[in-house]
């Protein structure tokens, strides 16, 4: 059965037959999170099929096939999938491919195989058509390309900045983050940073974005790591959440945080098993487990509106990812009034926040003007990022100065004493976990003495002592006059001795 449409999406639709009607070849449908751009997508093909007219979607991602071939069956509209091992049919008119498969899969006109230039196809629509200007797409529009090909996307450019311009003709705007959540499409976005972001400022860089490996050693620190737990704690620790990692071992740090305090956490990144994957997704939407830490798995193609908090535990210069990693908590759900974004790699001031209205076009990067970043403010209180209020509206503290980051320090007293007392307490608990962590690995795999001790040192520049909670064990003795003395025999922290 055919679903209605919203009204933005009728009047999207009508603009996008506008536009085939001017003689436009191709074009992008901007659609932001929560618009709805897959029902859209399967009201154009239920209409291209009406006409007669044959019709391939195409995605690189396991979880976009899945989505378009359900909203196509809500539809009733019956359609084969082109994705390796899958057999369900692959001549009706309707197809929904993998990229990958379907770029093995066509062949040239000397050579028996279905998808050959004589199949036609009237409509092309790709999905997350950001990603269209790869190769593997190229490869597989060349053999069509008398169809018309729609694009799909929240964000109509690559990862280096760069537009879509040299593929798509046009490019039509569905609805705004404003009006989606003023229609209750979308929640009201809470977002908080933290005075620990690290100094991106003279990272270098690689095709646009972030060196890999300087972000690894910039993020991967026992006490930031301390930090993304305490602050989801204190934030959101009843709320099901995703966390966008920095890579493979910076992630499983962060499990092994959360799972250390008997959260429910799992992980998930490109070489986990589809099987294992699907299971963890599917414990999530049902509150089975609370957190997934994830590696460049969940950034799109994949909708939980169970979730409501994302820990953004990585820097990126493109837009787009911050736009789609941030977006994953925007979904309305049952009781859900609103999500908590905790921005610990200074995104929000980078590309600001990720419910603003932004105008795009195909020649490139969205960014506001920089009075609009400039404008954007921590509060040095509860670090709660904000833009046009005159106070806090978390906690209504007013700062010093207008655009103050979470790097910047007020005098404590500006802020009633609390602010000093609570970064103290903060560092120290870092501190004590990070220290606990070393020495149960010195214990359990065996490492010299000194171990722990050595790892504090290269990571706060000074040696544990008892404001810690390090207390030295020691041994009495007699020298040869038979004098009391006293010598140092190890030390003791919580239940564990450690003997020199």
């Amino acid at each position: 059965m055919s679903q209605q449409l919203r009204d933005y999406q009728e009047k999207a639709v009508g603009e996008l037959r506008k536009k085939v009607q001017e003689g436009f070849g191709s074009a992008v449908l901007v659609a932001p999170t929560g618009a709805g751009k897959t029902t859209i997508a399967a009201a154009i093909i239920q209409s291209a099929v009406n006409r007669g007219h044959k019709v391939i979607f195409l995605a690189h991602r396991k979880e976009l096939i899945d989505q378009c071939s359900t909203r196509l069956d809500e539809h009733g509209i019956d359609h084969g999938i082109i994705k390796a091992g899958n057999k369900r049919t692959n001549t009706l008119p309707v197809q929904v491919a993998s990229v990958q498969t379907l770029r093995n899969r066509v062949k040239p006109a000397d050579q028996q195989g279905f998808f050959k230039p004589s199949y036609e196809a009237q409509i092309f629509i790709i999905d997350e058509c950001h990603r269209a200007t790869a190769a593997s797409y190229k490869a597989v529009l060349e053999h069509f390309p008398n169809a018309f090909l729609l694009g799909l996307t929240a964000t109509p450019y690559r990862t280096d900045g760069r537009g879509l311009g040299d593929l798509f003709q046009t490019l039509v705007q569905v609805s705004s983050p404003a009006e989606l959540t003023r229609m209750g499409f979308l929640v009201p976005a809470r977002v908080f940073s933290t005075p620990m972001i690290p100094d991106f400022a003279s990272m270098r860089h690689k095709a646009g974005e972030f060196d890999a490996k300087e972000v690894e050693v910039a993020m991967d620190k026992a006490t930031l790591i301390g930090d993304i737990y305490e602050h989801w704690k204190k934030h959101a620790g009843f709320r099901t959440t995703v966390i966008f990692a920095s890579s493979r071992r910076h992630a499983s740090h962060i499990v092994e945080r959360f799972a250390a305090a008997n959260e429910r956490v799992a992980y998930l990144d490109g070489e986990t098993p589809e099987d294992e994957r699907d299971d963890v997704l599917y414990k999530l939407s049902f509150n089975r487990i609370q957190v997934v830490v994830n590696v460049g798995i969940l950034t799109e193609g994949w909708d939980c509106p169970r979730v409501s908090c994302v820990v953004l535990a990585r820097p990126t210069e493109s837009c787009g990812l911050y736009l789609q990693m941030a977006g994953r908590a925007l979904r309305p759900f049952e009781n859900k009034r609103d999500c908590i974004i905790l921005d610990h790699g200074g995104n929000t001031f980078r590309h600001g926040f990720v419910t603003d209205d932004r105008e795009f076009d195909l020649k490139g990067k969205s960014k506001g003007p920089q009075s609009a970043l400039d404008a954007i403010t921590s509060c040095q209180k509860c670090f709660a990022i904000y833009s046009k209020e005159p106070a806090c509206p978390e906690c209504g503290h007013v700062n010093e100065k207008r655009g103050a980051k979470p790097g910047d320090r007020e005098d404590p007293k500006q802020v009633d004493g609390q602010l000093e007392e609570i970064n103290q307490e903060e560092v120290r608990q870092y501190e004590i976990n990070f220290f606990a962590e070393k020495l149960r690995e010195q214990v359990e795999r065996g490492y010299k003495p000194g171990y722990a001790k050595k790892c504090f040192f290269e990571e706060f520049g000074r040696w544990p002592k008892k404001d810690i909670g390090m207390k030295t064990i020691w041994e009495e003795s007699r020298d040869e006059k038979g004098k009391r003395q006293f010598k140092s025999a190890g030390f003791k922290f919580g239940e564990i001795e450690i003997r020199a």
